[in-house]
């Protein structure tokens, strides 16, 4: 689960944000799912671990996603929207879950080559 806090702080978060921790788990949650996660149901999962409620999981998580958005890393996510409030939770987190596999296949590589 390391690899996940590794990649975070990476691409410019860094554990000063609430959404921090809840993006790690809930990538951690998507990337053992077999089947496409509701977002909904996910806040719900990761607000019962953190011990508080959906609201503040999905709202940390929307300022965290803000920030990630604001790196060059996620440069291609963010231009791959044509409206201006940018791509969602559920597509940042889906596109982290990808990146960490990506990235956890090719560790010798490091972070960088990745992103």
């Amino acid at each position: 689960m390391s690899d996940i806090y590794d990649l975070l702080v990476s691409m410019g978060l860094n554990k000063n944000y609430l959404g921090y921790e809840y993006i790690a788990f809930a990538v951690g949650m998507l990337k053992e799912s077999e089947q496409p996660v509701q977002m909904k149901a996910l806040y719900l999962e990761v607000a019962k671990h953190f011990c508080t409620t959906p609201q503040c999981v999905e709202r940390d998580i929307r300022t965290a996603v803000r920030i990630l958005l604001k790196n060059e890393h996620l440069k291609c996510l963010r231009e791959s929207r044509r409206v201006k409030t940018g791509p969602g939770n559920a597509e940042v987190l889906y596109f982290l879950t990808f990146l960490w596999e990506k990235y956890t296949k090719n560790q010798p590589g490091g972070i960088e080559k990745i992103v």
